[in-house]
């Protein structure tokens, strides 16, 4: 029986943010960041004019912020690593379809001429997050090391 002398002696699983970084790959990070802009975009305006703006937390925002901390965990966790391309690109195509309802919506406001409301940079941002987090996890789980690969005797091995 081995004998624990200090807390350094003591076995430990925890992760410590160190470790963690660490092991993060290229991919995964730039992935993370990926939902990161989404998460940002989601909270930021969707909807600018000379009066105010209207932030994506008054509609379909939530939906794209709870996918992005989804993805965020997915890829943090090392969980379900094909889910994660597809949250990826339902943001980019969500992000995607409220740029062209919102557009069409504002594309009409007109005063004196001039066009006064626009699309924010909110909804860019939660496009640009997915094609980012979707192009980058789909590049990190083609060469992953976490892949079954088959071996020489038709056994999976991973």
């Amino acid at each position: 029986m081995r004998m624990i002398r200090s807390v350094r002696d003591m076995p430990t699983n925890r992760r410590t943010l160190g470790g963690f970084l660490e092991e993060l790959t290229l991919a995964a990070a730039t992935t993370g960041l990926g939902f990161l802009f989404a998460i940002i975009g989601s909270i930021g305006p969707w909807v600018s004019g000379p009066f105010g703006s209207q932030s994506g937390m008054n509609g379909d925002g939530k939906l794209t912020i709870a996918l992005a901390i989804i993805g965020l965990l997915l890829v943090a966790f090392e969980w379900a690593p094909m889910i994660v391309p597809v949250i990826g690109l339902g943001l980019a195509v969500l992000g995607g379809w409220q740029w062209h309802h919102i557009h069409s919506a504002v594309h009409n406001a007109v005063l004196f001429g001039v066009h006064v409301a626009s699309v924010g940079w909110g909804v860019y941002a939660v496009i640009a997050g997915g094609v980012i987090a979707f192009f980058t996890s789909l590049n990190s789980h083609k060469n992953s090391v976490h892949a079954i690969r088959p071996s020489n005797n038709g056994v999976p091995r991973r």
